[in-house]
């Protein structure tokens, strides 16, 4: 997809001042960033010509509760609270696959062209990119043998899952 391009700089640059017309201002010649953005972030100003990377970024939310409040409670209140949490389950499933399409049909009809990355530069990216991306999530955390271990069990549970 961007055979032998290297940056000359990476700029890390905030979703507010984004919003603010940061990128589109700035002589970035490369935006990587969620689709849903690119509207609010007036991209299709400056960023005509757009490959979509599926699943590259993806932000997932856990519900924490303590044992002993969860104990607490009684059978009813925990049927609750798993009817809930799977209803929340399935609308955020259903709002991972809306709202890209939605962000693809918005930027379409600005003039952007779009670009579906291939299933051969999916791999490529990720031989590349998770990597560096894991290594630093696991050296920066507080406990990097706790967090390489959690980060194991996370791939081992999705090993078999298949993204369509």
């Amino acid at each position: 997809m961007f055979d032998g391009v290297k940056p000359k700089r990476i700029e890390h640059i905030g979703f507010g001042a984004a919003v603010n017309g940061a990128l589109v201002d700035s002589d970035v010649a490369i935006s990587v960033g969620m689709i849903q953005n690119n509207d609010v972030q007036q991209l299709y100003k400056r960023f005509t010509n757009l490959a979509l990377v599926p699943n590259y970024y993806t932000v997932f939310y856990t519900p924490v509760i303590n044992s002993e409040v969860w104990d607490s409670l009684s059978e009813y209140q925990q049927q609750g609270i798993n009817t809930a949490m799977r209803e929340a389950e399935n609308a955020a499933i259903a709002c991972q696959h809306d709202s890209p399409i939605w962000a693809y049909q918005q930027a379409q009809s600005k003039g952007v062209n779009m670009r579906v990355q291939t299933d051969a530069e999916r791999v490529a990216w990720k031989a590349e990119f998770y990597p560096p991306i894991k290594d630093l999530a696991i050296s920066s955390s507080d406990d990097p043998t706790v967090t390489r271990a959690m980060i194991q069990k996370i791939e081992d549970l999705v090993t078999d899952l298949v993204w369509h």
